[in-house]
């Protein structure tokens, strides 16, 4: 059986990053002195990320006071997708963010999002993790054949403030993340989640328009899980639709590790996670009057503990799933007449193992990395975005391997999108902002070896999951969005925005490898907006 080595680096990989750093880093860009003003136009967007990344450097920048707050709806249909994910989710709920700058020197920054959103048909996983935008399910959760419907809320409350002292800056950000989710049918998992997260950044100019900093994170997010059923007879084997099953890697199913009690005729499992996060991080800023130009890098390590029971104590403590990310970044803008030209290119890679406290070693592991460029260009004027045009490309390259399961997988993929949009003017100052996005997937290599096992559950994990999955990434695909924003002008500065967004995902080709479903898959946004 051929294997993959997790160990040994991608040496064209590394070349590739190392040349695009070197690049980046001679390049410089203008910047003008004029206010930056930040609308919901798509290419404020960078503005919004580079403050929350790193208020530390973006704190020079000389961006207006703003709000933005609204409500919004969506709709996605699953039909191209992976297995472990709703066939159908419908969102709604409240999001506004700001910033604003008091009169000595504190900048304030910010967002609330408040969200329900229900799930519909969503089979092969009871976790609160979806296969939408990851591969591969983390290590550690339950699963049933049997679909079923869920009811989720999530609340997402992030906070910031920087401030000037000279040559020193400093800047501290923290996030809160909490939700709950639950099954609606047996089994039924109710998931509730905590998360909290700060980080404090600390920048000095050593001389003029040269700026170091470094940056530190703590946080921590906890997990409470119970699993019960109403009926006691559907966790039996005979029941194979509901019987539990529990996946501790990647394709290795073991019995339930929980102990399970009985409580008034119901079947309760419960257990607690704990995930311990740390980052460190620094970089360089140089910025004069014509040019600023950002370098970075951060690594963080996450420790997950997986608990047998709510005690938290050590003894009950039965699984570890451990992830170390490397994160390299560049970012630079240039800025002449009514132009902006903005660019990003990062590259992350991160490993993941998870060790089985009960066999005394690692049974899991996966490798995740990540190249991204993206590359836009703004033309505007005092009162519309003339055009705005995007370039963006990712090149991924992960590996998954479980030694017992055993399953063993790489995929290598690249992924070229283009988008922009533009505003029309219209009667009463009004304007029709109508926006354009493709991308296309392209798989570029590929591998998948799975030993068969005795027994019923793997090969069944394996022939409905699994083989479906690894054809669904093996599968190019286009993705094409239109979107429509109507922005109306009120009193004081104020504008109402009205906004939807079509997009849809077309498989291009069919997979040799097993049948799975390639009809389309859409997403539709709507939503309200005020401005000022």
């Amino acid at each position: 059986m051929k294997s993959i080595d997790l160990t040994t680096y991608d040496n064209k990989l590394l070349k590739i990053v190392s040349f695009a750093c070197l690049l980046f880093g001679s390049t410089s860009f203008a910047q003008e002195n004029d206010s930056i003003k930040v609308t919901s136009n798509e290419a404020e967007q960078v503005v919004k990320d580079l403050n929350w990344q790193l208020p530390v450097a973006t704190h020079s920048l000389p961006i207006k006071d703003y709000t933005h707050t609204g409500i919004y709806l969506s709709h996605q249909n699953n039909q191209f997708a992976r297995k472990q994910t709703a066939e159908e989710t419908n969102r709604y709920g409240f999001l506004s963010e700001g910033l604003y700058t008091t009169e000595n020197g504190f900048r304030i920054f910010g967002m609330i999002d408040l969200q329900k959103f229900n799930e519909k048909n969503l089979s092969w996983n009871l976790s609160d993790e979806r296969t939408d935008e990851q591969q591969v399910l983390s290590p550690q959760y339950f699963y049933v054949p049997r679909a079923a419907d869920w009811d989720n809320q999530q609340y997402l409350i992030r906070g910031g403030v920087s401030k000037n002292f000279g040559n020193l800056t400093l800047a501290a950000k923290a996030e809160l993340n909490v939700n709950k989710m639950a099954r609606k049918l047996d089994p039924r998992p109710e998931i509730k989640n905590n998360k909290l997260v700060g980080e404090i950044q600390v920048g000095y100019e050593i001389f003029d328009g040269h700026q170091i900093f470094v940056l530190g994170a703590y946080g921590r997010k906890d997990k409470d899980y119970s699993l019960k059923y109403k009926g006691r007879n559907q966790d039996v084997e005979e029941n194979s639709s509901t019987y539990l099953r529990y996946m501790a890697g990647y394709g290795r199913e073991i019995n339930n590790p929980l102990r399970n009690k009985i409580d008034n005729e119901k079947t309760i499992y419960e257990y607690f996670t704990r995930n311990i996060i740390s980052k460190i991080g620094g970089g360089y800023q140089f910025s004069s009057d014509n040019t600023k130009l950002i370098l970075g890098y951060n690594y963080q390590e996450n420790q997950q503990r997986m608990y047998d029971s709510k005690t938290k104590e050590d003894k009950f403590f039965i699984y570890v799933w451990d992830i170390n990310e490397h994160f390299a970044y560049a970012n630079f803008m240039t800025k002449f007449d009514n132009n902006t030209i903005n660019a990003r290119l990062d590259f992350s890679r991160k490993d993941g193992e998870n060790y089985d406290v009960s066999i005394g070693g690692m049974n899991y592991q996966n490798r995740l990395q990540n190249l991204n460029l993206d590359v836009n260009l703004a033309n505007r004027d005092l009162t519309k975005m003339n055009y705005f045009l995007g370039f963006k490309t990712s090149y991924n390259q992960n590996k998954y391997y479980d030694a017992l399961a055993i399953y063993d997988m790489k995929i290598k993929s690249l992924d070229v999108g283009i988008y922009g949009n533009k505003d029309l003017m219209l009667n009463n100052n009004s304007k029709l902002n109508v926006g354009l996005a493709f991308n296309y997937y392209a798989l570029l290599d590929s591998y998948f070896d799975y030993t068969k096992m005795t027994g019923v559950n793997e090969d069944t994990f394996y022939n409905n999951v699994a083989a479906y999955d690894y054809a669904y990434n093996t599968t190019n695909h286009f993705d094409a969005s239109t979107s429509i924003r109507y922005i109306l002008p009120v009193k004081n500065n104020k504008t109402i925005e009205l906004y939807t967004q079509l997009k849809g995902i077309f498989a291009t080709n069919k997979s040799n490898f097993t049948e799975i479903n390639t009809d389309n898959t859409y997403l539709m946004n709507f939503g309200i907006q005020l401005n000022y």
